[in-house]
């Protein structure tokens, strides 16, 4: 065997400058791209298909083409009036303190027994205020207010499913992960 790296040794040995690399991290970030209509979105998921599919097929070539649709696709998408939503962590106590003020009443824990079909189900939060306030807490580009989300919903703009997406990512960037299982 050759001479071991100095990554394998920090592996073995303990990694001194993993807590500095941690607190050099940025909030956790995620993406929505709002696509103005079904066309654009189709040709765009087609196009990230591709890409992820020439990507992981070991063909240069093929990945080469298939990013630069993918671009191309990208920027059509925005020149049509896609919008870019992205969410940020606002760090722990401001998140708790969301899920505070907008607390289930009985009737979402109501809601929640029948949904899942489980007498002990939980309701996390209140159904009908939460969704417009994380989105709008987590939404650091553009700035939205609660109000901004709730017109949008209540004239068409935005549908039940796109209000489901951006509430997942303002979840998502607040309770998912981004850690990587490497096995051993």
């Amino acid at each position: 065997m050759g001479k071991e790296t100095a990554r394998a040794a920090a592996a073995r040995d303990g990694d001194p400058d993993a807590l500095a690399r941690l607190r050099a991290r940025l909030p956790a970030e995620r993406r929505v791209c709002l696509l103005p209509d079904d066309a654009i979105r189709d040709a765009y998921q087609e196009a990230a298909t591709e890409d992820y599919l020439a990507r992981t097929s070991n063909d240069e070539v093929r990945a080469k083409v298939a990013r630069k649709a993918l671009d191309e696709a990208r920027y059509k998408a925005v020149e049509a009036g896609a919008v870019i939503v992205t969410f940020r962590n606002q760090g722990r106590p401001a998140w708790r303190e969301l899920l505070d003020a907008h607390a289930p009443r009985p009737e979402d824990h109501e809601t929640q027994k029948r949904a899942t079909g489980n007498e002990q189900a939980r309701a996390r939060w209140n159904h009908d205020t939460f969704a417009p306030a994380a989105i709008a807490f987590a939404a650091a580009d553009p700035r939205l207010t609660p109000e901004d989300i709730i017109e949008l919903a209540d004239d068409g703009r935005l549908s039940e499913g796109e209000l489901t997406q951006l509430l997942n990512a303002a979840i998502d960037v607040h309770e998912g992960t981004r850690i990587a299982d490497l096995g051993n």
